[in-house]
C-alpha cells in the first residue's frame, strides 16, 4: 500500500487455508480480497473449518471481502502423488459450485450473500480502477 497498491485490487491467495479469524479479519480490515480457496485441499483444512471461518467471516461483515475456488488443476493427476490425490477426493472443477456454496446456504448464508461470493465480489475486484 505504501507503494501506492491500492488495497482493493489485491488478493491474498490461499487466505482459505486458515481459520485463525483474527488473522483473516486483520486482512479484511486492511480493505484487500481474502482468497477463500482450495477447497478440497483437505490436508491443508478440512471442508467443514473453511466453511465455519467463510460463514463467521460474513457474519462479522466482511463478505464483500471474500473470494471463492477451489484451485483445482486439470492436469492434478499428472502433478501431484497418489496420496494428495486420496486426500483430494473431493476436489474437481464443479466443487464450489455443486458443494459449497449449498452447504454455506445451510449453514445459514443467504442466497444474494453467496451470490455475491462468486459474481459481485469477484467482478469488484477485476474491475479497473
Amino acid at each position: 500500500m505504501s507503494e501506492g497498491v491500492r488495497p482493493e485490487s489485491i488478493c491474498i491467495g490461499h487466505s482459505g487455508d486458515s481459520d485463525d479469524l483474527e488473522y483473516l479479519t486483520e486482512l479484511a480490515e486492511r480493505g484487500v480480497f481474502l482468497g477463500m480457496d482450495r477447497y478440497g485441499a483437505e490436508e491443508k483444512l478440512t471442508f467443514d473449518r473453511r466453511n465455519a471461518a467463510v460463514v463467521e467471516m460474513a457474519r462479522r461483515g466482511y463478505a464483500g471481502h471474500m473470494l471463492l475456488s477451489q484451485d483445482h488443476s486439470i492436469v492434478r493427476d499428472l502433478i501431484y502423488q497418489p496420496e494428495v490425490l486420496k486426500q483430494r477426493a473431493t476436489w474437481t472443477t464443479t466443487l464450489v459450485l455443486e458443494k459449497v456454496l449449498p452447504t454455506l446456504a445451510r449453514l445459514g448464508l443467504d442466497s444474494a450473500l453467496v451470490q455475491r461470493f462468486v459474481t459481485d465480489n469477484p467482478a469488484r475486484w477485476l474491475t479497473p480502477r
